[in-house]
């Protein structure tokens, strides 16, 4: 479960809908590369959030595996799958410029030229627990219903559940970094956020993540 003291003051519920990564729904036609600035902002993101015992009060148990679908997903596509009061008052961009004040119109203006197409992930991260790539088939598959989860843990056993991952929009001198993250690891353990990241002295730091829903 997430210690709510570390997301956003509104409460955003959201529905069933959301027990499965897009991929499992609906695919695009073309995909990019995935830069190397890329995984290194991942890695960075991951190991930050999700080791330990931050990783720990994430998801309300150890984390001994990290489990992510391997093709990015846009965020504008599951804002469209919530209802109007679901989402944070004055709209996105408005509870952006508040809570990220660092982000950067250009570093979001990159973000969503980067999404207009998905990408294909690889074995590139560098992370500090060992992983796996997973396609979302597989993992809807499994999880056809909300009491499938204890199913999904026995194939993935320690995962922090399964996260999918937007494009990155990097600023103008590459030192600022802008992503949209989805983590599903039960039927009411589920967030989407954005992160803005930094790099200070070549190490990518997580400025601000935004959380828009949970459950």
């Amino acid at each position: 479960m997430f210690d709510m003291t570390t997301c956003s003051n509104f409460g955003v519920a959201i529905a069933l809908c959301l027990l499965l990564p897009l991929g499992a729904m609906a695919q695009k036609p073309e995909a990019a590369s995935v830069s190397e600035a890329e995984y290194e902002v991942f890695s960075a993101y991951i190991n930050h959030s999700f080791v330990g015992d931050i990783g720990r009060n994430r998801v309300g148990k150890p984390i001994s595996q990290i489990v992510i679908v391997n093709r990015t997903e846009s965020d504008k596509d599951y804002f469209d799958r919530l209802e109007p009061d679901d989402m944070p008052p004055g709209g996105i961009e408005k509870y952006l410029q508040k809570e990220a004040p660092s982000l950067r119109a250009i570093t979001v203006s990159n973000f969503h030229r980067a999404n207009e197409r998905q990408a294909e992930l690889a074995l590139r991260f560098r992370l500090l627990l060992p992983y796996q790539l997973v396609s979302a088939e597989m993992i809807g598959s499994i999880l056809v219903n909300v009491g499938d989860w204890p199913k999904y843990y026995a194939k993935y056993p320690g995962a922090q559940g399964h996260m999918s991952l937007s494009r990155v929009g990097f600023g103008a001198d590459g030192t600022q970094a802008f992503f949209y993250v989805g983590n599903w690891c039960g039927g009411l353990c589920a967030s989407g956020s954005y992160v803005v990241m930094e790099k200070r002295s070549a190490t990518w730091k997580v400025v601000k993540e935004v959380f828009i829903w949970m459950s």
